[in-house]
């Protein structure tokens, strides 16, 4: 699942550095170099959510395969073969489960510069390095929709579906074919109710939902949210190796008097679904928020889902057997072979946490990233 489109998904500064030797193509006049794309919600009813997306410009660097081509804040498709475009994430609250459908109401399309685009490379993993591959399949048209679901399914009590937005169209061969300065498409609910359903969210991932849920201030309980009752059963969970629980004792008595309902859970399993199963015990029908892992790979496994060595399967606990890829509860990890290791961990978290550092750093912080698909490794 290398292109997962994932709920937290944070993509504020994904293509930092891009703008070095690219042009910007405004869209608008006036627009500045960097203008970012906005997703806007123009109404949301259990009927239908209508949806405003506009454009300023865009980045076009010339490589020695084609034109890239990138939005600010925008993420790039990677289907091996067809053109590497790049698109919008925007996650709606929905009234139910169902899939809802997806009609493009109107577009405004523009082609400032005729530029024939690269194709999309195989991904890259450590010490490999791919070129650009010749066109899968020229005579078709890439995308074939402007928005389409990427994903949907439930966090915690509420139906979401997250969709990608396609500003650009390019011919197979890559010649691109026109750039939607505005776009304005309907979700509509299938089957919906009258009225939306009550939603309850813990009080500590408010400000997480308002922030990524495009439409989550039109729900009619936003201003007056039931948050979940004071717990009585976990809200913290903490899963350790028998023999590294010791060098978590701190942090849990840390937790306890901030007043989360706390509890640790000693294991010798290696079974990744047996650990699992410890964590969806606590979050049906309970309040559970967070969890910790305790351990390296070899003594808390992670899980090989879909492709992918990760942790989140974990913290996926809606969908059954088959979970969606929105994560229901916080989830992190103390990896390390002995409990002096967790301990050295703990104490710096506390330390952290009990005397935060000050400076200007704390609010300005840099992340760099390797950009997955550049002509060389590590490169922009």
């Amino acid at each position: 699942m290398r292109h997962r489109i994932l709920f937290f998904l944070a993509v504020s500064g994904l293509l930092g550095g891009f703008a070095s030797g690219a042009d910007w193509i405004p869209l608008k006049q006036g627009a500045a170099p960097g203008s970012t794309p906005t997703v806007r919600v123009l109404s949301s009813t259990t009927q239908a959510i209508q949806v405003e997306v506009t454009v300023p410009g865009f980045w076009a660097e010339k490589t020695s395969y084609g034109w890239r081509v990138r939005l600010p804040q925008g993420l790039p498709t990677m289907d091996e073969g067809r053109p590497e475009l790049s698109f919008l994430a925007c996650t709606l609250a929905l009234p139910n489960q169902a899939l809802p459908a997806v009609n493009l109401r109107s577009a405004t399309w523009v082609l400032p510069r005729s530029l024939k685009v690269r194709m999309a490379p195989k991904p890259e993993l450590e010490g490999e390095h791919h070129v650009p591959p010749q066109p899968a399949a020229p005579g078709l048209a890439y995308p074939s929709a402007q928005v389409e679901t990427a994903h949907h399914g439930l966090w915690r009590t509420l139906p979401l579906v997250t969709l990608r937005i396609h500003p650009f169209q390019a011919k197979g061969d890559g010649t691109l074919v026109g750039v939607a300065a505005r776009m304005v498409f309907d979700v509509n609910p299938a089957n919906p109710p009258a009225s939306w359903p009550s939603v309850v969210v813990p009080e500590e991932f408010l400000a997480l939902a308002k922030s990524t849920v495009a439409n989550f201030n039109f729900l009619p309980s936003t201003t007056n949210l039931p948050v979940e009752p004071m717990a009585s059963t976990t809200e913290y969970l903490v899963i350790a190796n028998s023999s590294l629980a010791s060098g978590v004792t701190n942090l849990i008595n840390w937790r306890k008097r901030q007043g989360y309902k706390t509890e640790l859970v000693t294991t010798n399993s290696t079974s990744a679904t047996t650990i699992k199963s410890y964590i969806q015990s606590r979050f049906s029908g309970g309040h559970l928020k967070y969890v910790v892992l305790v351990g390296d790979y070899a003594q808390i496994p992670w899980y090989y889902w879909s492709g992918d060595r990760s942790d989140m399967w974990y913290a996926c606990l809606t969908g059954g057997s088959n979970p969606d890829l929105y994560p229901d509860v916080g989830l992190g990890r103390l990896s390390g072979t002995s409990a002096s290791q967790i301990a050295h961990q703990v104490a710096k978290i506390l330390k952290y946490e009990q005397s935060p550092p000050s400076g200007s750093w704390f609010t300005k912080t840099i992340l760099a990233a390797h950009r997955q698909g550049a002509p060389g490794k590590y490169v922009g």
